[in-house]
């Protein structure tokens, strides 16, 4: 058995979960973290960000992803902006009640 010393602090976060109805609402998070949506078909979504998005990119460095139904845009308390899959996301958050 391991004797754990330190664990991760609460974190709090403003997720929206793509869905077939709210194709707006995910754009409007993505465009209002300042990143834009380059393509968007009813399957998926091109993002490009001038920050790195979930990658080891440099800070100041252009990426470029892509979103599909069911997957998670996420917003930190520190103002970082993610995405994540379903089962990614249902492994790092749980909901705030």
């Amino acid at each position: 058995m391991t004797n754990y010393t330190h664990r991760k602090r609460a974190y709090h976060a403003s997720a929206i979960q793509w869905k077939e109805t709210n194709l707006g609402e995910v754009l409007d998070a993505i465009r209002s973290a300042g990143m834009s949506a380059v393509w968007h078909a009813p399957n998926h979504v091109m993002i490009r960000s001038y920050t790195p998005i979930n990658t080891l990119a440099p800070p100041g460095g252009r990426t470029i992803e892509t979103i599909e139904p069911g997957c998670w845009v996420v917003r930190g308390e520190n103002g970082q902006v993610k995405t994540y899959t379903d089962t990614v996301f249902k492994t790092k958050y749980e909901e705030v009640r």
